[in-house]
């Protein structure tokens, strides 16, 4: 009777760490796709600011097969994601439309999940470049 009751024990002992494993687990992971969810917007701003991708007042989106059309160093780094949505607002201060000048959302969403982190940009007259 007392080796069940041991047996017993440790089987819960070692469901609970193997529980606690796959939660570290799944939090790390969650971590980690928020890391190259803040390092793809990081690479698009990037390219935004190197010119390589001139934009206007819209929304733009990409589904991970469009995210070579972004210029993005990598692309399979990000094979996670469902999306990215980049809209773009014109800025004004006091009134007064500061020109080629925009507020711009970035926002990745993969399965429930979503990361998105909003600056300012300078624009250009054209659209995303397609390629």
């Amino acid at each position: 009777m007392e080796t069940v009751v041991s047996l017993l024990l440790l089987s819960i002992i070692v469901l609970a760490f193997f529980n606690n494993y796959l939660s570290v687990n799944k939090m790390n992971k969650l971590a980690e796709r928020k890391r190259l969810s803040f390092q793809l917007c990081q690479e698009v701003l990037t390219q935004i600011d190197q010119g390589n991708i001139n934009i206007k007042q819209g929304k733009y989106e990409y589904n991970k097969i469009g995210l070579s059309k972004l210029m993005i160093n990598s692309p399979d780094d990000y094979a996670y994601i469902d999306k990215i949505t980049i809209k773009t607002e014109p800025l004004f201060i006091q009134g007064k439309l500061i020109e080629r000048i925009f507020k711009i959302y970035l926002n990745v969403q993969w399965r429930d999940h979503s990361f998105s982190i909003e600056t300012l940009v300078k624009g250009g007259e054209d659209d995303i470049k397609e390629q």
